[in-house]
């Protein structure tokens, strides 16, 4: 009930990878994750970039990009994390969701998250990079969830546990760490 093929439906450069959650309380609430690890494990900092393509038919709920320690994206395991719902959101060190940008739906959007050794964050959408979001007027620096450890891996997933009919595509997912 949740699938993650190659698909060429929507494709930025050839193939993308198409993640969709159908699942339901009959069929175990569970949402699709698909991660790649860090060839040499944790990594203090490094960059990962990839395309993301989330169609309006498709958006029941938010799609994911995750960095930290689980393959199946726990949240107890959240180094940092970017929510695609109706903005672009950014998981704060508190874990709270923080608007960072808007994006259109029904396009590819062009994403590259980087960290440093002291946890700071740089999301770069689109070419524009951030480094702070908007809390009331005062700019407030990224900063990594959690900091106690370096992320391992990343995960990309759709939906959530509790709904159904959230779709997305993903291209282009690189970084050197990979190697």
């Amino acid at each position: 009930t949740t699938m993650a093929k190659v698909s060429d439906a929507e494709a930025k450069d050839g193939l993308s990878l198409y993640l969709e959650d159908s699942s339901d309380s009959a069929n175990g609430n569970t949402k699709p994750v698909v991660s790649r690890a860090f060839t040499a494990g944790a990594a203090d900092s490094g960059s990962v970039s990839f395309s993301v393509f989330i169609p309006t038919a498709g958006y029941v709920k938010s799609t994911y990009f995750y960095l930290g320690t689980s393959e199946g994206g726990s949240s107890s395991s959240r180094y940092t994390e970017l929510v695609f719902g109706s903005k672009i959101k950014f998981r704060n060190e508190g874990g709270s969701q923080k608007d960072l940008v808007s994006y259109d739906k029904d396009k590819w959007v062009d994403v590259t998250v980087s960290w440093d050794a002291a946890h700071a964050i740089t999301v770069n959408i689109d070419g524009t990079d951030y480094t702070s979001y908007d809390d009331e007027g005062t700019a407030v620096s990224l900063l990594a969830e959690n900091d106690t450890g370096a992320p391992t891996l990343v995960a990309l997933y759709v939906g959530d546990n509790g709904s159904t009919g959230t779709y997305s595509y993903f291209d282009n997912l690189d970084s050197d760490l990979f190697d």
